[in-house]
């Protein structure tokens, strides 16, 4: 991982993610940039989550691994995206819940303390009405993922999955 400063790429990847108009709250912390190269991790299942990551170019991969080894791709993420540490602020977490981790080209991250903002972010209303609404479109998703993978034959799951991969 590279963390650097630069406050006009900063502000040229919120403008061209649009983040301003669509997470107003952002404005009000000082985000720095971080860099990570593809497969590297941003951050590990229940190892201390540092970070508040708003993706800004490339991709990431949120997965889960069971107790057997066995491991779950559970989300990716496009640029102009929260990915990391919404959960660990409400729920009051220093610890990560999921696996995230970088695609292919990598991942330009603005990232934010955690440590240092926490507080700050509970008593955020706009952060939390942003997180509450992100969170229930994933309870939404996951409910409806859940649903398909009890009732559709293991044929159309894998039909849908490799159409839902296709550039």
């Amino acid at each position: 991982m590279e963390r650097f400063q630069d406050p006009e790429r900063l502000a040229a990847l919120f403008a061209r993610c649009r983040i301003p108009e669509r997470l107003p709250w952002t404005a009000a912390y000082p985000w720095t940039l971080q860099y990570y190269e593809k497969g590297e991790y941003l951050c590990r299942l229940r190892e201390p989550m540092e970070s508040l990551y708003l993706l800004l170019e490339g991709g990431i991969q949120t997965s889960l691994t069971n107790a057997a080894g066995r491991t779950r791709l559970v989300a990716t993420a496009q640029p102009g995206e929260l990915v990391g540490g919404d959960v660990e602020v409400v729920l009051g977490n220093v610890q990560a819940t999921t696996d995230q981790r970088a695609q292919e080209d990598g991942a330009l991250c603005a990232a934010l303390p955690l440590a240092e903002y926490r507080e700050a972010l509970c008593s955020d209303l706009g952060f939390l009405r942003y997180a509450s609404r992100r969170l229930a479109r994933i309870v939404v998703m996951n409910t409806f993922r859940a649903t398909n993978d009890l009732l559709l034959p293991l044929e159309n799951r894998l039909a849908a999955y490799l159409l839902s991969q296709a550039e």
